[in-house]
């Protein structure tokens, strides 16, 4: 496994811790610390970046950040819906906060008591969480020392967690705890963490009187404790130096606390062979960064959580345009490629067409010539046709005439029709109008006649007797079924 990287930044300097996780335990492959200050960013970017070529750190840390730079507390939020807990620990923790939530970087977890009395979250109802906030530019602040300095934070928390993040991986199935931290020679404090309640009471030497103020203080906070919260447990453990360690017991004692024991982090992690770490009460805090980087921490906060999230989520976001983006354009190129091949065929059917346009147009007087001739070519022979089926009707209509001729009217001329044999002109003369109408009513009353239409009548001179005569032009049809004609008889007078 690769090493998991603690970096406290505390107010006396700088300590950076490496484990890796061997066998179920946590080995420290490095320990450096860098004394100096911390409070100003040039001197902290300095010292980080001094640290980091001491150490040849070049992988991310979890980075802790004193007491005083954050706030821890306990709230109870009114959760209707768990999907919108956040809301609601955001509007209790609002509460608390001296400045705008909207200016501030913060984390939650819930409680051990309330996670198992409620499940996994989903039931609405009170509940308690844990709190811890900062303000966003004094968090930045360090984040822009950090990164002078070339060092990548993957997560940031306050030392009260980290220490309990250690006291946890050291004695994980006592439940809850009361640390007596010691800070520095004039301040301390409480870190009081259940399953009910996470709170952090700072004990000060106000007036700078030495040891003996610090230790009446650590007295009464501890009273003030019990009095706020009796059901706190009673047992305390230790974090201080030798120094301060008999006196602190002695205190603590006299007001009812016990048993008294001292907490010693250096036992959560094995050192090498022949190591040796000078005032291990100052490592706590960065034994418990460790842990958490190591993923071994039972409580882990993490003040950039909300960052990353909306970071991943922005990660997600654009990967989902571009995915989204690359779908388009590919179904756009798809769709591209059938319009271009429907385009294609559609040119491919046009330009076959223009070709039998053209070839049309090349072959068209050649063609019209050659159907001209063809439809001459039909007309003609419908002609002949219709010539050959009137052959045999001419005799029948020259007879069929003869026979209704009287005697006193005779014939000058017989024209048959050009295509239709079936009709005729027949002209003549006649010596009187009454032998004319006979003539006509004959030919009416003939079977082999279907229609006769006189054309014109005229009175002319004979010129043979100078007699007058009726000259006459008449039209005869023959039906399509001519029966046959009676013998022709002649009339002497015709002959």
């Amino acid at each position: 496994m690769p090493s998991a990287i603690g970096l406290d930044i505390a107010p006396d300097g700088i300590r950076l811790l490496a484990v890796e996780m061997v066998g179920g335990e946590l080995r420290v492959t490095a320990a450096r610390e860098q004394r100096g200050p911390t409070d100003d960013a040039d001197a902290l970017a300095n010292t980080l970046s001094q640290l980091r070529h001491a150490a040849g750190l070049s992988r991310p840390v979890v980075l802790g950040l004193p007491s005083n730079a954050a706030i821890l507390t306990t709230v109870s939020p009114l959760v209707v819906h768990a999907g919108r807990a956040e809301l609601g620990v955001a509007f209790e923790l609002q509460q608390q906060l001296p400045f705008a939530l909207s200016d501030t970087a913060w984390h939650y977890r819930w409680l051990r008591a309330a996670a198992q009395a409620q499940g996994n979250g989903a039931a609405p109802g009170a509940r308690e969480a844990v709190a811890v906030a900062m303000r966003r530019p004094l968090l930045d602040s360090r984040l822009a020392a950090c990164r002078r300095a070339g060092i990548e934070i993957v997560a940031v928390l306050p030392a009260p967690v980290a220490a309990y993040n250690a006291w946890r991986a050291r004695y994980g199935g006592r439940g809850g705890a009361v640390i007596l931290r010691a800070i520095d020679d004039r301040s301390a404090e409480f870190i009081l963490a259940t399953e009910t309640r996470w709170e952090v009471a700072a004990v000060t030497d106000e007036q700078g009187a030495g040891s003996g103020a610090l230790t009446e203080a650590v007295g009464a906070s501890w009273e003030a404790l019990r009095a706020q919260y009796p059901d706190m447990p009673s047992a305390v453990w230790l974090l201080a130096p030798p120094s301060a360690m008999d006196a602190w017991r002695a205190a603590l004692t006299a007001r009812g606390a016990g048993p008294i024991e001292p907490f010693e982090p250096l036992r959560v992690v094995k050192l090498p062979a022949g190591a040796r770490i000078d005032a291990p009460e100052r490592w706590a805090s960065a034994v418990g960064l460790a842990v958490q980087a190591a993923g071994a921490a039972d409580a882990p906060v993490n003040l950039l959580a909300q960052e990353q999230r909306r970071r991943q989520e922005r990660r997600v976001t654009r990967a989902a345009s571009w995915i989204s983006a690359s779908c388009l354009v590919l179904a756009l190129g798809i769709a591209a490629q059938g319009m271009l091949a429907a385009y294609r065929r559609q040119f491919s059917v046009l330009r076959a067409l223009d070709q039998q346009e053209r070839a049309y147009q090349a072959l068209r007087p050649e063609v019209r010539g050659m159907l001209q001739h063809q439809q001459d070519v039909e007309r003609r022979v419908a002609r002949l046709e219709r010539l050959a089926q009137g052959a045999a009707e001419v005799p029948q209509l020259v007879a069929l005439i003869a026979t209704a001729l009287p005697p006193r009217v005779w014939l000058t001329k017989i024209e048959l029709g050009r295509d239709d044999r079936t009709q005729a002109t027949i002209d003549g003369r006649a010596r009187t109008f009454q032998e004319l109408t006979d003539f006509i009513d004959r030919l009416k009353a003939s079977h082999g006649i279907a229609a006769v239409k006189p054309l014109s009548t005229d009175v002319v001179p004979d010129p043979e007797n100078g007699k007058e005569s009726v000259s006459f032009s008449i039209q005869v049809h023959m039906p399509a079924d001519i029966p046959e004609p009676s013998p022709v008889v002649v009339p002497k007078e015709t002959q």
